[in-house]
């Protein structure tokens, strides 16, 4: 889950980081969802790298 304002779209090449895991990469949005009031989105991600650090 996003929280806050997010500008995002379909198809829009995105880089991730989830410190707990150590993990870290790219990918594209495939689907994205946004609440009524755009409080927080929930999205797909096709991921093309990621690593652990």
């Amino acid at each position: 889950m996003l929280l806050g304002p997010w500008n995002l779209k379909k198809n829009e090449k995105v880089a991730f980081e989830i410190k707990e895991k150590r993990m870290m990469g790219m990918g594209e949005v495939v689907w994205l969802q946004y609440d009524i009031d755009k409080n927080y989105a929930i999205m797909g991600v096709k991921f093309s790298t990621i690593s652990n650090s």
